[in-house]
């Protein structure tokens, strides 16, 4: 069976840390003098400590976890537990041939003193292809008011150096209103939604809407500046379902902080 992949980076709000909201500490080839400031390089979720863990939910038949460790580690699919011993590469944990639909993944810390950490760096996940085609991605910026539709008070910035890359310089949507949203229809034939925007220290929880169901909550404040994260990643759409309805819709909300 073919299969397509996404990469989740490690500074995705997708990801839940514990027992830290904003994740214990990030490591971007260097230690911050303030919260906010930028990265270069690779990042990581680092801890030492016991028990501290990364978990999330996912729709496809296959995980891949990657990162380094000189610790035990424990490791969740849908609450069946695997102990593991001192990773000897960067593949933390891979797991294939599950049966296609919502998986939940657990990561979790075992050092047994200070000198030992793990790190965490991303997640791979693969779902079957639909019709044996390559999902191609379709881009819609966040000044195209044609497909995104805002609600409640909302400010566009100025381009500024470095957002969302080093790079390009490009205008965002920001808001410190509570409740204000933006949300688009889901064309019929897409089989995976992605939101994309900046994670920051200070920013809010939002909450994230399919169709109007399953609202999930969402925490863009980290301790680093990360302009171009993922916030939001949902696959596992079934493309043939809404032939006769109307197309679907996602929601993203600002909740009052």
């Amino acid at each position: 069976m073919s299969l397509w992949s996404s990469t989740i980076d490690d500074t995705s709000p997708f990801f839940t840390y514990t027992p830290y909201g904003v994740g214990a500490v990030v490591h971007c080839y260097g230690f911050i003098s303030k919260n906010g400031q930028g990265g270069e390089g690779d990042s990581y979720h680092l801890t030492s400590l016991d028990g501290a863990a990364v978990t999330f939910e996912f729709c496809g038949t296959a995980v891949y976890l990657y990162g380094t460790t000189n610790s035990t580690y424990d490791t969740w699919l849908d609450n069946i537990a695997y102990a593991h011993a001192p990773a000897t590469s960067d593949l933390l944990l891979s797991i294939t041939d599950l049966k296609e639909g919502t998986h939940s993944v657990k990561l979790a810390a075992r050092p047994k003193n200070s000198s030992q950490q793990l790190a965490f760096d991303r997640a791979v996940i693969s779902a079957p292809l639909v019709n044996n085609q390559t999902p191609v991605k379709a881009f819609y910026d966040n000044t195209d008011i044609t497909v995104l539709k805002y609600s409640g008070v909302q400010n566009q910035t100025t381009p500024v150096p470095g957002i969302p890359n080093a790079t390009v310089s490009h205008t965002w949507q920001e808001t410190f209103a509570g409740g204000a949203s933006v949300s688009m229809d889901i064309d019929v034939g897409a089989v995976g939604v992605s939101l994309w925007g900046m994670a920051n220290w200070g920013n809010g929880l939002y909450t994230v809407s399919i169709d109007g169901i399953a609202a999930s909550t969402y925490n863009g404040s980290t301790f680093w500046k990360v302009p171009d994260a993922l916030l939001f990643y949902q696959g596992g759409l079934d493309p043939h379902s809404q032939l006769d309805q109307y197309p679907g819709e996602i929601g993203a909300e600002l909740n009052p902080g």
